[in-house]
């Protein structure tokens, strides 16, 4: 390619294990055609399921009631896991206790975007989700799981403290970041 740099826009939710499949795919697309250093990716929000409580709900029903039993459930993650595998990811499903609302995840990317590093937290969501088990449905502690950004790289740490105004709480600041509001001391 030459003079302009390729743009790419990417909507997915960070709860889906197909999407986490696409970026690595996307990755080695961008990789094969030596543009991966020049391709602009932006990461827009979709949430697979929008009017998932504020609080999420227990992975192992909300998946079976979706795909039909556990047997179904099942076998649809055993074949996510072996395309995974192939594309070096390796899925803990077990490991997932809830599936948490992905709105403030998606807020959390946006900010990302505007601090330069929205594939770096996407990266992360995706990781700490799907591989660890983490709830990416909260900022803070709670009692469904540690704050996933306590377990998280320096990336997400100083992503964490850029959101925080001086003498805001952080509910604020996501509010302000995702109305786009700047939110620097």
């Amino acid at each position: 390619m030459t003079g302009q740099a390729l743009t790419v826009d990417v909507y997915s939710d960070v709860v889906c294990p197909w999407c986490y499949i696409g970026k690595r795919r996307l990755e080695q697309a961008l990789e094969s055609v030596q543009v991966q250093a020049t391709a602009r990716v932006f990461w827009r929000p979709f949430q697979l399921n929008p009017t998932m409580p504020k609080a999420g709900m227990d992975r192992r029903v909300y998946l079976e009631a979706k795909f039909g039993g556990p047997g179904e459930m099942k076998a649809i993650q055993d074949r996510v896991a072996a395309v995974g595998t192939n594309v070096g990811i390796e899925f803990a499903f077990d490991r997932i206790a809830r599936t948490p609302n992905t709105f403030d995840a998606h807020r959390r990317i946006w900010f990302a975007q505007q601090q330069g590093r929205q594939d770096e937290v996407v990266e992360e969501l995706f990781h700490g989700y799907f591989t660890e088990g983490l709830n990416i449905g909260y900022w803070s502690p709670s009692p469904s799981g540690p704050d996933w950004m306590e377990k998280r790289s320096a990336v997400c740490c100083t992503l964490r403290r850029a959101s925080m105004p001086c003498g805001r709480r952080r509910p604020t600041a996501i509010s302000w970041a995702s109305e786009g509001f700047p939110i620097s001391c």
